[in-house]
């Protein structure tokens, strides 16, 4: 009996995930499909020849010291370009922006204030206030910040649902816990009752001569 509930016990609470699993399980789908969009919708923008024109002024990895110390101001090409990226990439930016938002609304927060900087940059360069090299380094800063922020956001996030799941599975082997004990009070229940109709139960004894010897049976 205890073994059979054993069994069944451990297997509702193997096919059980907690909140905080469940939670991490959205988080880790929702940044696979935002970034799958966000890619797709980046790697469209860059086939473009505006943004190829562009694309000394906006490294993907860590800008050199050479962009970031270049003294060069846009030309009116390059303004004109600015404005088209610009304008194809904002669809990305809401795709970003939406995915920060579905994980916590501080990231998104975070995002949007990068974002902020990056623009008042370009409009620097397009006013001619600003050389490409300030860009640059703008451009660097605003991404060195969201990144350091967000992964502090991230590392909280993680612990609370750390604590969170923790939490639950206590929560799981207590309810364990109590169901085994309720289960060895029905156990030791059921035995009692069965004790006790044996021995409340009639009993007939039958004699009987067999010769001169005299067998009973009781039953």
């Amino acid at each position: 009996m205890r073994l059979i509930v054993l069994v069944a016990l451990m297997t509702v609470l193997a096919g059980c995930a907690t909140r905080a699993q469940l939670e991490m399980a959205r988080l880790m789908n929702s940044v696979e499909s935002g970034k799958a969009a966000s890619d797709a919708c980046i790697a469209k923008v860059r086939q473009m020849p505006e943004y190829r024109l562009l694309a000394p002024y906006l490294p993907e990895g860590t800008a050199s010291l050479a962009a970031q110390a270049n003294p060069a101001k846009a030309t009116p090409a390059e303004i004109k370009a600015v404005f088209v990226v610009q304008e194809a990439g904002a669809e990305c930016r809401k795709i970003n922006l939406e995915g920060m938002g579905s994980l916590n609304p501080d990231l998104m927060a975070l995002l949007a204030y990068a974002y902020a900087k990056v623009d008042a940059a370009y409009l620097g360069i397009v006013e001619k206030k600003m050389t490409w090299g300030e860009f640059v380094r703008v451009r660097e800063a605003a991404r060195t910040e969201f990144v350091d922020q967000g992964i502090a956001i991230m590392q909280q996030m993680d612990r609370e649902l750390r604590a969170a799941h923790k939490a639950e599975v206590d929560e799981y082997k207590e309810a364990a816990k109590a169901i085994l004990i309720w289960s060895e009070q029905q156990h030791a229940m059921y035995r009692q009752q069965k004790l006790i109709e044996a021995i409340n139960r009639p009993r007939t004894t039958n004699c009987q001569y067999i010769g001169r010897r005299v067998s009973c049976t009781t039953f």
